[in-house]
């Protein structure tokens, strides 16, 4: 049986096993709702329906040598590493002396602390998870001198499994909820960080949506438009990308009402076409030249280019082929804070690619993130954490289910953050 000492807030120590010492802490399920405005993030333990980071944040290996991108070889192995796994655990905050006994199958491990960003008038209700023995309540307190910032239970029954918490008004001070095993509020047991969203912590960005028209030379404009009109997302993906970025503390601004048209010769666009079969496809490689025409198109019809945005160009159905060969729907251009997507795409391939336009690469490569994203003042590169493909619930990854960023991520996008130590 092991022993630990926990030291008690009035200075006091008590001791008591690991199976006897309550732990409890908050975990979360994103469905629908005003709850995926709020972020939420976890080390991964496997306790949530999720994958452990110990069996998928490792590297790429192929023929024996470690490789940044797993998209371009065939045969790579992915294999766990423990220095990556403690590298990204360094992210969080861990609760001195308290400890969770049932970690990763069964293993003893420290009490990492979950983080949650939230808004006023936003509310969240999270999962309880508990470590230990729990016969009696749990009592719950703010760190804040204001006790009417949020609103929440201030005792967890034994038999309690969620947790709600709503943003009453706004503050600029991150906080910390701690959760005791004893009435006293001696003895802790857990803690939950919260970060505001206010404008302390929270970064502005301006995306503008601009639909491409491909119009034949000998065709009248008119009649064109008229049998062919390209969609903009609808008003739940708008939505769903906004709330997904709003986990990360990144506000995003769009015209609600109008956004640029442009059109564009079919000659003109010969340059950029690869032969795909018995039809034209769009060369990725060549988007620089393609971004330089439309810039000069929108100059001609706007007499100015918008600067200081991430700009959305929203293609006709001509297939986008990869330096690899192979198609995709829509891509981000690295350093132009430019997006190309296919007419119709879907609202979480945007979320997808707005992140590539704001620093972050995809989840499975080891590398740099991307360097002077938009707003990006600091030259200084971080470092991504890689992840085993597709095994992820992230935004950045490939695999069916994709409702978070990560806090390192929303480090990333957001340099308001890149200061804050737990």
């Amino acid at each position: 049986m092991i022993e630990i000492t926990a030291e008690l807030q009035n200075g006091s120590r008590k001791s008591s096993t690991v199976e006897e010492a309550c732990a409890v802490s908050l975990r979360c399920f994103y469905t629908t709702g005003d709850s995926r405005k709020c972020g939420f993030d976890w080390f991964r333990i496997g306790d949530n329906g999720d994958i452990p980071f110990k069996e998928c944040v490792g590297y790429y290996w192929d023929k024996g040598h470690k490789i940044s991108d797993p998209y371009i070889y065939d045969k790579a192995l992915f294999k766990p590493d423990k220095d990556l796994q403690n590298t990204l655990q360094g992210n969080y905050k861990v609760l001195k002396d308290v400890f969770w006994r049932n970690g990763y199958k069964g293993e003893k491990m420290p009490y990492i602390v979950p983080i949650l960003s939230i808004g006023e008038g936003e509310h969240i209700s999270l999962d309880i998870k508990r470590d230990g023995k729990q016969s009696s309540d749990i009592f719950v307190e703010s760190d804040l001198e204001d006790s009417s910032v949020y609103d929440y239970p201030k005792t967890i029954a034994p038999n309690q499994d969620s947790f709600a918490i709503t943003c009453l008004k706004m503050q600029d001070k991150i906080s910390l909820l701690k959760f005791f095993s004893d009435e006293s509020k001696e003895e802790q047991c857990g803690e939950l960080v919260i970060i505001p969203k206010s404008l302390v912590f929270c970064k502005s960005v301006e995306i503008v949506f601009c639909k491409v028209y491909i119009v034949d030379s000998g065709r009248n404009l008119n009649t064109v438009f008229g049998n062919y009109r390209l969609q903009l997302l609808n008003k739940n993906s708008l939505t769903s990308l906004v709330d997904c970025f709003s986990q990360a503390l990144v506000d995003i601004q769009y015209n609600k009402t109008s956004c640029l048209e442009l059109e564009v010769w079919e000659d003109d666009m010969q340059p950029f076409y690869v032969k795909l079969k018995d039809k034209n496809a769009f060369d990725i490689e060549k988007s620089n030249e393609l971004i330089a025409l439309l810039r000069k198109r929108e100059k001609e019809k706007y007499f100015s280019v918008k600067k200081d945005c991430i700009k959305v160009y929203i293609m006709p159905d001509i297939p986008f082929i990869n330096k690899y060969g192979k198609e995709t729907r829509a891509f981000s251009v690295i350093g132009q804070n430019t997006i190309f997507c296919k007419n119709g795409v879907d609202g979480m391939t945007l979320v997808h690619e707005v992140g590539h336009a704001l620093g972050l690469p995809h989840t499975f490569v080891y590398r740099s993130v991307l360097a002077n994203s938009l707003n990006n003042k600091s030259n200084n590169s971080e470092m991504s954490f890689c992840y085993e493909k597709k095994k992820t619930d992230n935004f950045m990854d490939y695999s069916n289910y994709r409702m978070f960023f990560y806090y390192w991520q929303w480090k990333v996008m957001n340099e308001n953050l890149r200061n804050i130590k737990f």
